[in-house]
C-alpha cells in the first residue's frame, strides 16, 4: 500500500505516509458495495497504533449497510485517531459512517448529507419475511440511535424511522418541500464540541 501501482484495480484507494506515525489517507470511491471491498483496510484499522492516523475523503451515494455496519464496528475499535472529511456529498450509509470518526469532523461548505430508512429485498414464506422484516426494523432502530444521536435529534430519527429523507445542508435553511427550518451540518458540529469541551 506504500505506492499508487498498488491501489490500480482496488475500488477503495489507500495511500501511506510513513513518518513516526503513519497516516493513511481513505478514499472508499462513489458507492458502498461489499465488505470485500474493505478488507484491507479493516485489517489495517485493527492492526494500527494509538499514534496512527486515518483520514476518509468522502464523497459517496452510500450503499449496503451489512458492509458498513463492519466499517464503523471497525472504527470505533481502532487504537487510531480517525478524521472523517466530507468533501463532496454524503447520502444514506455513507452519512451514518461520516459521524463514526473520533476526531472532529471536517466538511466542505458545499456539502450535503442525506439520512433515510433502510432499503431491502426479501424473499421466502410470508410469515418469515413478516418476521424477519419485524426484527431488522427494531434492529435499525437502535442502530440509528447509536450512531446518529444526537447528532440528528430524536424528532429527526423518528421521522427517518417514518420513511421520510432528511437533507441536512452545510448552513441552516427552510426546506422548500416542507417548509420546516433544518439545522445546518456547521451549526450541528459547533453544538457537539462544545458538549465535548464542556465534559
Amino acid at each position: 500500500m506504500a505506492d499508487d501501482d498498488d491501489n490500480t484495480d482496488k475500488k477503495v484507494k489507500i495511500y501511506q505516509t510513513t513518518e513516526k506515525a503513519v497516516t493513511y489517507d481513505i478514499y472508499p470511491g462513489e458507492t458502498i458495495e461489499s465488505s470485500e471491498d474493505f478488507y484491507d483496510l479493516l485489517d489495517l484499522l485493527n492492526r494500527a497504533r494509538s499514534w496512527d492516523h486515518f483520514r476518509f475523503h468522502l464523497n459517496n451515494f452510500g450503499g449496503d449497510l451489512h458492509a458498513t455496519m463492519q466499517l464503523i464496528y471497525a472504527l470505533r475499535e481502532t487504537d487510531a485517531n480517525v478524521t472523517m472529511i466530507i468533501e463532496g456529498h454524503v447520502y444514506s450509509a455513507a452519512s451514518i459512517l461520516a459521524l463514526c470518526g473520533n476526531q472532529v469532523l471536517q466538511v466542505n461548505p458545499q456539502s450535503v448529507m442525506m439520512f433515510h430508512d433502510y432499503s431491502t429485498f426479501e424473499g421466502g414464506k410470508g410469515n418469515e419475511v413478516a418476521r424477519s422484516s419485524n426484527s431488522f426494523q427494531e434492529f435499525f432502530e437502535d442502530f440509528m440511535v447509536d450512531t446518529c444521536y444526537p447528532f440528528l435529534t430524536k424528532g429527526e430519527l423518528k421521522s427517518i424511522l417514518r420513511g421520510e429523507d432528511l437533507n441536512i445542508h452545510y448552513k441552516t435553511r427552510v426546506d422548500p418541500l416542507t417548509t420546516k427550518k433544518v439545522i445546518g451540518i456547521k451549526e450541528r458540529l459547533e453544538k457537539l464540541n462544545h458538549k465535548r469541551k464542556s465534559k
